[in-house]
Formats: structure tokens, C-alpha cells, sequence
């Protein structure tokens, strides 16, 4: 008896129990939240995942280090001097601390949820995927076409403009791509042509609505199938007219291909019928007059 009971006290055993609680209380955390995001998965939910486990490592951390002398009379001399511990863990801690509070802003505003497909720019590079998670740290987003993951830091996130291609799917009544059967948004993606004002602009209309309804990949999601894809005016610029449509799809590669397979013949359709695609020129009214003088 006399050798459990020195056992129990020995700090070998102590530092084994916390490694070995620490450890359980993790993986139920990850059990638990593992059922929590096969019925709901939002930013909100991995965001709070990973700061559950990051408080419990750090007490067991907190634990491990008092078995130390030195480093016990350490954390209570910094706990004594509050100003102190937060000038050191501010300085130590600096980048990783901004990216836990953008990560804390993001999931609560949630600029976009899990499984989102979104579009931002970063150092130059155009990120164009979908939403896997969101962590104390960093955001990951999948790449829609290599399935590359992207990590993105939550500070670096939170300050990006994001295009939320997901939020498209929410008018189902007028849209190319609502709601799936099963409660899922589609893959989608907006193919944007801009055609000349001079152009045949309900022609225009038809051609891609023939071209993107004819794709082997297209997959409607429309609640009225009664109607025709809608091809939007989505604006009047310099050089011409902005028409839009939604192309939706079963997975992201199809969506992908669907796309530039439209965009391709779409092209070609406007130049049979005449339809001229928009770019930068100058065009010169009125006629030009040469004068000769004699010397």
C-alpha cells in the first residue's frame, strides 16, 4: 500500500495522468464536435473546436510545468505581475494572437460558412474554392479545379474581399441554381460576356442560353424548370454590355469545364450570328477633311 500511495505521488505518475487526461478530454472534444458538424457545420462551430482545444493544452502545459520547481516559482512570479505577462505574450505571441481574433470576428460575422464556394485575392494569387474549415489560426480553402488546400491566415482573411458564389443559390424561385433535392447548394459558377451595344442583345440572350442548357455537364437545380436559364444585364460599361448567367453543375471539375467549354462556344456562336464581343477601341465620328496648300 505504502508503494501505490508513493507511486500515486510521484511526479512521474502525475506527468503521465495529465498527458493522459489532456489527451481524452482532446479527442472527446473531437468526438463530440465531430457529431455536432454531421448535423451543423458552420465557421462558428470548427472556430470554437479549436479554441476548446487549445485551452485545455494549455492547462495541461500549465500542469506539466509545475512539476518543475523553477518553472513553477516562474508562472507564479508572472502571474503576480499581470502587466508583465501580457507585455511577454503579446510580444511572443503577437502574430498568433491576431489571427485567434480575426478568426473570432470571422465566425461571428460569418462572411461565408463551410462548404461556401468563394473567390478572393491574395499576394497577388486568386483563390477560387471551397471553405473546408476554419481554425484558431487559419482559414482552408479548397481548390475548386487541382483540390489543392489553401491556407489562408485569419488576419490575412478577414481584411480580403470575398466573393461568395454560395449566396447566389439563395433566391430559388429566379435563379439558375437553387437549392439540390437533398438541401445542398450546387456547384455553380457565373459566366460573365460582354457583347457591343451595336449587338443583337435578345439574340445574344438565346445563344447563351442554348449553349450553357446544352452542356452534357449542366445540371439544373432550378425549383421552375418551366422557365428559361435566365441571362442577365449585369451592366453597361465603357465598351459594351455585361450579360451573365449561372452554370451549375454535379462536382467542381465538371463545373470547371462546363465554363470555359461555354465560354469557348459562346464565342463562336456570336461570330455566326454577327455578335460582336466587347473590347477597349475608339471609334472617330464624322468625316475627315485634307486640305492641300500650294507653296
Amino acid at each position: 500500500m505504502k508503494i501505490v500511495i508513493e507511486i500515486l505521488q510521484s511526479k512521474a505518475f502525475t506527468l503521465v495522468s495529465t498527458i493522459a487526461v489532456t489527451a481524452f478530454v482532446v479527442y472527446l472534444l473531437r468526438r463530440v464536435f465531430r457529431r455536432v458538424k454531421a448535423h451543423r457545420n458552420s465557421v462558428y462551430i470548427g472556430f470554437l473546436e479549436s479554441l476548446l482545444e487549445a485551452i485545455v493544452v494549455a492547462l495541461g502545459v500549465a500542469s506539466l510545468a509545475r512539476l518543475s520547481s523553477t518553472a513553477d516559482t516562474f508562472i507564479n512570479t508572472m502571474v503576480m505581475s499581470s502587466s508583465v505577462i501580457v507585455v511577454v505574450l503579446g510580444f511572443i505571441f503577437q502574430e498568433g494572437t491576431k489571427n485567434i481574433i480575426h478568426g473570432f470576428f470571422i465566425s461571428v460575422y460569418r462572411p461565408f460558412e463551410v462548404g461556401d464556394r468563394i473567390r478572393v485575392s491574395a499576394d497577388g494569387k486568386t483563390i477560387d474554392g471551397y471553405v473546408e474549415e476554419l481554425t484558431l489560426r487559419h482559414t482552408v480553402v479548397r481548390d475548386c479545379v487541382t483540390n489543392v488546400r489553401d491556407i489562408i491566415p485569419n488576419q490575412v482573411m478577414d481584411t480580403l474581399t470575398v466573393e461568395n458564389y454560395s449566396h447566389l443559390g439563395s433566391a430559388q424561385n429566379d435563379s439558375n441554381a437553387g437549392a439540390a433535392p437533398d438541401g445542398t447548394l450546387p456547384n455553380l459558377d457565373k459566366l460573365v460576356v460582354e457583347i457591343t451595344y451595336e449587338s443583337d442583345l435578345d439574340r445574344a440572350k438565346e445563344i447563351m442560353q442554348k449553349v450553357v442548357c446544352e452542356h452534357p455537364d449542366f445540371v439544373d437545380y432550378r425549383a421552375d424548370r418551366s422557365k428559361p436559364v435566365p441571362v442577365r444585364m449585369e451592366a453597361l460599361a465603357d465598351s459594351g454590355i455585361d450579360l451573365s448567367v449561372l452554370v451549375s453543375a454535379s462536382t467542381r471539375t465538371k463545373l470547371y469545364c462546363a465554363v470555359t467549354d461555354d465560354r469557348e462556344r459562346i464565342y463562336r456562336e456570336f461570330c455566326r450570328a454577327g455578335i460582336e464581343v466587347a473590347y477597349p477601341h475608339m471609334q472617330v465620328l464624322g468625316g475627315l477633311t485634307v486640305e492641300q496648300r500650294d507653296k
